[in-house]
């Protein structure tokens, strides 16, 4: 079963520090069957940091929030 808090941390880190090799490790993890983890995997170094950039500015904010929210909640 997946761990939502755990699942934010990982991609909150990979997303701040921009390591591509992480992020492809992210994806064997937590997207093992999804059809879109081809396509990331099949990307070089330098799309995947391209896509990595776009993903921490659409999505870091939300991220740290959610974080944020689970710290305050004693279910999680």
């Amino acid at each position: 079963m997946l761990n939502i808090r755990d699942y934010l941390e990982d991609i909150h880190h990979i997303l701040s520090v921009q390591s591509p090799a992480q992020f492809k490790m992210f994806i064997y993890r937590y997207m093992p069957n999804d059809p879109r983890a081809q396509y990331l995997l099949s990307l070089d170094r330098n799309e995947l940091k391209l896509y990595m950039n776009r993903l921490k500015k659409q999505m870091l904010p939300w991220i740290e929030e959610s974080l944020e929210i689970m710290s305050d909640d004693p279910l999680h």
